[in-house]
């Protein structure tokens, strides 16, 4: 599968020793960009149906690779990686359910990939009249329309992609394992790229990684999860994306 070539290269690169062993941010990033541009727009952008073909790691897989990634690191760390991962996922995860966030970001103009820029108050949409709606046949885009005609709706926004990486890198340096320090590193990659490009593949692959690092690795048969009240069918989906199940 295509997730396999670009671990394969990221393999690569670990094994001739990338920054005495570790791969940092940018060397993943000009890694995952040269394999961006090497391929069409189709494999780049991996769909869910893709990475379905992914087998789940099994409890036991999971228990051995949790033990081994964590190893040297404090209860403490441990809980500040865990909670935070969990933070992340069921923000997006709830934005996913309930306010159809991929449909938004997949306009590369809606307001909502403010949410990725801007740190701060920002505008998330627009409100409208009853009687006004907009229609194609207008002489406007629909940003002329919804400056024209609409009334803006702020949110204030703590967690833009720059806070997200700073984040990401405090979390790094509580990390002691290369392996889990690569998914680390590929969540900043997909951050900045996501900013840069307005892509949502790269949001998409932002998502898969919390995803599978919540339920399948840091959460994975714990009392916090057995009693959560989101549809199972949400947990279940395993994504494929976490290099620590690579080998």
């Amino acid at each position: 599968m295509k997730k396999n070539k670009i671990l394969s290269i990221i393999l690569l690169a670990v094994i001739i020793g990338i920054v005495g062993g570790k791969i940092t941010s940018n060397h993943l990033f000009r890694l995952i960009d040269n394999y961006d541009n090497s391929n069409s727009k189709n494999d780049i952008e991996e769909t869910v149906s893709d990475s379905e073909c992914m087998k789940k790691p099994t409890q036991e897989q999971i228990i051995k690779k949790r033990k081994e990634c964590l190893a040297g690191m404090s209860n403490e760390d441990i809980q500040f990686v865990v909670e935070n991962i969990k933070k992340a996922n069921l923000s997006i995860e709830h934005e996913y359910i309930y306010n159809n966030l991929f449909q938004k970001l997949s306009n590369p103009n809606d307001p909502y990939w403010n949410y990725i820029d801007i740190e701060g108050e920002i505008i998330i949409g627009y409100a409208f009249e009853d009687d006004v709606e907009y229609d194609e046949k207008m002489d406007m885009t629909y940003e002329e329309f919804c400056d024209k005609y609409g009334s803006p709706v702020y949110d204030d926004n703590k967690y833009n992609y720059k806070k997200c990486i700073e984040i990401i890198n405090i979390i790094q340096d509580k990390v002691k394992s290369n392996v889990l320090d690569e998914d680390f590193g590929k969540l900043k990659v997909y951050e900045e790229k996501a900013h840069e490009t307005h892509k949502i593949s790269y949001i998409e692959k932002v998502y898969y990684i919390l995803h599978d690092m919540d339920y399948y690795f840091f959460r994975y048969d714990s009392d916090d999860l057995r009693n959560y009240p989101i549809d199972d069918g949400i947990i279940d989906q395993y994504y494929g994306y976490l290099s620590v199940f690579g080998d």
